[in-house]
């Protein structure tokens, strides 16, 4: 998997992302506007701006002949942006393995599995949000909203952050 980034710049996450470009055009016979949105983003945020942007531009973005050619190329260049973020792994699974990669060995007696909390993918931005001024109450609405996680779960873990806990 080549240029992967280590997280989405869209949703924030810290998934498998890639590069994207997706461009909507509206045409109004004389003046047309464009607006669009970029970066690396995981899987789900592809989709959501794909069909998002791409669904106004087929519909929307024929009223002009400046419009009619850009708009053909908006749509060619979002399908290809989209096309390559299928390949990303659904958000939340880990990376696919490889085979044929080099894997260090597992120290003697030391656990092949450690356990991790559920929420140490997101212990970053939990403290970019403390950092900014959020409380443990607010970053546990967000992050349980965003997980699926029991909101007292997640600000706990907030606090143990904040705290140097976690």
């Amino acid at each position: 998997m080549a240029n992967i980034a280590p997280f989405c710049q869209a949703c924030r996450r810290e998934v498998p992302a890639k590069y994207c470009e997706f461009t909507q055009g509206i045409g109004m016979l004389v003046l047309r506007t464009q607006r669009g949105v970029k970066g690396n983003m995981c899987k789900h945020c592809a989709s959501k701006y794909f069909w998002e942007l791409t669904g106004l531009t087929m519909v929307t973005g024929w009223w002009g002949v400046i419009s009619f050619i850009t708009n053909i190329v908006f749509i060619i260049s979002n399908i290809t942006y989209f096309i390559g973020s299928r390949s990303l792994p659904e958000p939340g699974r880990a990376f696919p393995v490889q085979v044929g990669t080099n894997v260090p060995p597992v120290a003697a007696g030391t656990p092949a599995v450690e356990k991790q909390h559920p929420l140490a993918p997101y212990r970053n931005d939990i403290a970019l949000r403390l950092r900014g001024g959020e409380t443990p109450a607010q970053i546990g609405q967000y992050i349980a909203t965003q997980t699926g996680l029991p909101q007292p779960l997640v600000q706990e873990y907030a606090r143990a952050v904040a705290e140097g806990r976690a």
